[in-house]
């Protein structure tokens, strides 16, 4: 393998250097869009739990109004 690689490398005018640096580069860069997939979706999936934290919380919000409205109907027989 690595006399295919030195038989390409002497065809394209490259050194084992410059080889080696660009291999270096592609991985560096590789790395950084692996970091920003991850961050995209970790950011995608803290909207999803957004998106549900604020239905829930909508939910108990309407809840408490309903209990609210019970307990101030119940005060209102309880004092006639």
């Amino acid at each position: 393998m690595d006399e295919l690689l030195d038989r390409v490398l002497l065809a394209t005018g490259k050194t084992r250097e410059d080889y080696d640096r660009e291999v270096e580069e592609i991985r560096g860069k590789a790395l950084i869009n692996q970091d920003v997939t991850a961050l995209a979706e970790v950011t995608a999936f803290l909207i999803v739990n957004m998106e549900t934290m604020a239905q829930v919380n909508a939910e108990f919000m309407t809840k408490f109004f309903e209990m609210e409205q019970r307990v101030k109907k119940l005060e209102g027989k309880a004092n006639a």
